[in-house]
């Protein structure tokens, strides 16, 4: 059985999906992360197909999944991917404070990725900080999308019930909205849904503004106002003309600004495609607010 051929290390990090705990390949000595995450077996096929863009892209801003199976022991869906030693973008952003063009390359190999997935027929659906991991070669760190797919597939990403409080959007449960485009929260999703993530994802490593949760530590995020926090897709889906309302902290000049409001734009049609972003990117270069804010 697979799972026989990997020791577990350590535990690395959790998410919706499950625990990720960092492997070691017991024949290779090679290390390895492994995901595991409690599923219905009717979900095994789906998520398998998913997967295809992981194991078979050869993109290097894709995340590579070495293997996976259903451990039936455990009842758990495990996948095993690249070990990325940088942890997710947000905790590098918060740890490294990275130079403006280490930001803009990272922001290029996003881009990069979510264009290609985009035309060959794939959208992400569930693109946040949590989704984009680090993987730091020759002192460089280089992007990597993980989990195409799988928050459709397991519900992840469906829209917050009607009577969900609006103090409740920084919470455990209430986070995973933060990032989603206005259209999500009446159920729809295209590709430009992945434009918007990237766009509030562009916006949080922009001006790197850093809340306090208590109970949770340091986390990056952009959001409306700094009494009650909650998404900027929910506050453009009730008010499409918003954007320059709920987003008063960009102060990054210039083309740049431009790009990710365009970005977020509320009617989907009018947003920059993922190609459309990942050129302009390639002509850009950005200067951030110097400063890191914290609350």
């Amino acid at each position: 059985m697979p799972a026989e051929d990997y020791t577990k290390e350590m535990e690395f990090a959790k998410g919706a999906f499950g625990v990720v705990y960092k492997i070691r390949h017991n024949y290779s000595d090679a290390v390895f992360a492994m995901k595991e995450g409690k599923v219905d077996s009717h979900l095994v096929s789906p998520i398998s197909e998913a997967l295809a863009v992981h194991t078979g892209s050869g993109r290097p801003n894709i995340l590579k999944c070495i293997e996976h199976f259903y451990d039936s022991n455990i009842k758990k869906m495990c996948i095993v991917t690249d070990f990325c030693d940088g942890g997710n973008l947000e905790n590098y952003i918060i740890d490294t404070d990275p130079s403006d063009q280490v930001t803009l390359a990272l922001m290029r190999q996003m881009a990069d990725a979510i264009r290609f997935a985009h035309k060959n027929g794939i959208v992400h659906g569930d693109i946040k900080p949590g989704n984009v991991l680090i993987k730091v070669e020759n002192n460089e760190p280089i992007a990597k999308i993980a989990d195409f797919g799988l928050g459709k597939i397991t519900g992840t990403v469906s829209p917050p019930p009607p009577e969900f409080p609006l103090e409740s959007y920084m919470t455990e449960s209430g986070r995973k909205y933060m990032y989603m485009a206005p259209e999500v929260f009446e159920g729809c999703h295209t590709e430009k849904v992945d434009v918007f993530s990237l766009g509030v994802i562009f916006c949080a490593i922009l001006e790197r503004l850093v809340l306090n949760i208590p109970g949770r530590g340091m986390e990056l995020v952009i959001i409306y106002n700094n009494d009650i926090q909650f998404p900027i897709g929910l506050v453009l889906q009730q008010n499409p003309h918003a954007v320059r309302l709920v987003l008063p902290m960009i102060t990054v000049p210039g083309e740049t600004t431009s790009l990710v409001e365009a970005m977020l734009y509320a009617d989907n049609i009018s947003r920059p495609s993922a190609e459309e972003v990942y050129k302009s990117l390639k002509l850009k270069s950005t200067t951030r607010c110097p400063n890191c804010s914290v609350l």
